[in-house]
């Protein structure tokens, strides 16, 4: 009788064991909203230690010119994602993240789940542990006007900033930046 209730405690707790005891997904632990301030910091400061020149194409409501600029005070470029959102302490929780691992790439995603939040999506790709483009979207909407800005950034190649506002008294503007880097070149 002994050996029964044994065998009966053994083969329950494998079932407990075969049904609770499995491995974590990836799911489950949601990657740390990043600190936007940090990141982008990083990449100007690289910027200027690689001496990049830039070869800057802005675009406003289809005027367009081209320069070749020799320094770019990076803060004030990047000035409109500087300001998001996301990485404020009281906003992080209000993100729903993912992630996506794939051999040596990595891609975290955060998107917005309040419209009030200025920062609608984030995305940062990583391959070998080393950031390879970050996009931003902002917007803003309200009876008086809407806003939506976006950065596409390639810490080794180039920038795209797109902004499109509108207003009831101004109408609609449009905005493009691109930015090309050359590295090596000197600046003052």
């Amino acid at each position: 009788m002994a050996h029964m209730h044994i065998k009966k405690k053994l083969i329950c707790l494998t079932a407990f064991l075969l049904t609770a005891c499995h491995p974590v997904s990836e799911k489950a632990v949601a990657p740390v909203v990043p600190e936007i301030t940090t990141l982008l910091d990083s990449v100007v400061n690289q910027l200027y230690r690689d001496s990049v020149t830039v070869t800057r194409t802005m675009t406003i409501n289809q005027q367009r010119s081209q320069q070749t600029l020799k320094w770019i005070d990076w803060k004030k470029e990047l000035a409109l994602f500087y300001r998001s959102d996301i990485s404020n302490a009281s906003t992080a929780a209000r993100y729903e993240a993912d992630t996506l691992d794939a051999d040596s790439v990595r891609v975290l995603t955060f998107l917005a789940t309040d419209s009030s939040l200025r920062t609608r999506k984030l995305q940062l790709f990583f391959k070998n542990d080393r950031l390879e483009k970050m996009y931003i979207r902002n917007a803003q909407s309200s009876w008086w006007s809407e806003m939506q800005e976006e950065l596409y950034l390639f810490p080794e190649e180039g920038y795209s900033i797109r902004s499109n506002t509108s207003n009831r008294l101004f109408g609609h503007q449009q905005m493009l930046i691109t930015g090309l880097f050359h590295v090596g070149k000197t600046q003052p």
